[in-house]
């Protein structure tokens, strides 16, 4: 899986002249905000001001700038606070990919941690979602999309399966399970894995295109519908 995702990075670094230049143009904006709004608390507060408040004008604030965020797709080793802010400034939605992901199941699965299970439930219908938090006050997150992709041995699975699906997490991940032969076969470090470039130029394509809402077509609604099928089959039995 880790080739696949080198496009996501790639896009990620590419992004970074675009980052740097709105950052300066913020620093600059949020300066001259930070300035009208000390000369109209300074007036405001002048004794002038107090006694004749109609007749003084004050002096106009500039509008507070929004500050800048880099391009990111992915993420990996994060607690659920950092994600949910994170997913606030990113409305296209994250990738949390963890090459191994039984350190995240441990977290989540331990009533000792401060980890919230329900920011990474909430995080599979895409919707509007509300946080209030002690520390952070209100986040509000118009679209909250969290895809997750990951791997785990099927001892910790099992380990962790029940505690898992107490709240429906578990039960929203679809298992792919590895063939024996594959299982088996030796890493040759001398070979290197890549994809092909149809898969970048899809990945970049899809990067690129506006917000708007995809439907299955009809071929791929019966596919998918055939693997639902499938996929209850396997779990009932």
């Amino acid at each position: 899986t880790k080739p696949m995702l080198e496009v996501l990075a790639q896009l990620e670094r590419e992004d970074k002249p675009r980052y740097d230049l709105e950052k300066a143009k913020f620093e600059a904006l949020d300066a001259a905000y930070a300035s009208s709004k000390k000369a109209y608390l300074a007036a405001a507060s002048s004794p002038e001001f107090a006694l004749s408040p109609n007749v003084k004008e004050l002096p106009t604030v500039v509008p507070q700038p929004v500050p800048p965020v880099p391009l990111r797709f992915t993420i990996d080793d994060i607690t659920s606070q950092k994600m949910i802010r994170m997913a606030a400034d990113r409305p296209q939605g994250l990738l949390a990919y963890m090459d191994e992901m039984k350190s995240w199941a441990d977290n989540l699965t331990n009533p000792k941690t401060s980890e919230n299970r329900s920011s990474w439930v909430k995080g599979y219908n895409a919707e509007r979602a509300l946080f209030d938090r002690v520390g952070d006050g209100s986040i509000n997150i118009e679209h909250f999309a969290l895809s997750m992709l990951g791997n785990m041995q099927p001892k910790v699975l099992r380990h962790n399966i029940d505690a898992l699906g107490t709240d429906g997490l578990i039960q929203r991940f679809v298992f792919a399970i590895l063939r024996e032969e594959y299982m088996e076969k030796l890493d040759d470090p001398s070979v290197e894995i890549t994809t092909t470039p149809e898969w970048e130029m899809l990945i970049r394509k899809i990067a690129a295109l506006p917000p708007m809402e995809y439907m299955l077509s009809q071929d791929a609604y019966i596919a998918f519908r055939e693997f639902q099928e499938w996929l209850m089959s396997i779990t009932v039995s």
